[in-house]
């Protein structure tokens, strides 16, 4: 049986996602952090916007563009190598342009 206090427990944690996610956005739209996002070498929806959750264990890849094969510090495996990524000017994590165009 559902009772109030699981409510009262839902409601609150529904709350709190709805307050993460608004300082998620306040933190790309701002970009206050742009220096370290750049020489991560991410735009701002994978920096700021990511959930982050990974496992922790090399994890193998091949980068997408010079299709090499790498290897990565977690389970949260880029799309380009760092070296790619630099050439292309592009977000190492998705691939996207590392800076927004205004019509975004």
């Amino acid at each position: 049986m559902w009772t109030p206090d699981q409510q009262s427990q839902a409601t609150a944690s529904r709350a709190y996602r709805v307050r993460e996610f608004r300082r998620r956005v306040a933190n790309y739209e701002s970009d206050y952090q742009q220096a370290q996002r750049l020489r991560a070498r991410q735009c701002r929806a994978c920096y700021y916007l990511d959930a982050g959750l990974a496992g922790q264990a090399f994890t193998a890849y091949t980068c997408q563009q010079c299709e090499q094969p790498r290897m990565h510090h977690n389970t949260h495996i880029p799309t380009l190598c760092d070296a790619c990524a630099d050439v292309l000017r592009a977000c190492g994590h998705c691939g996207g342009d590392r800076e927004p165009t205004p019509s975004i």
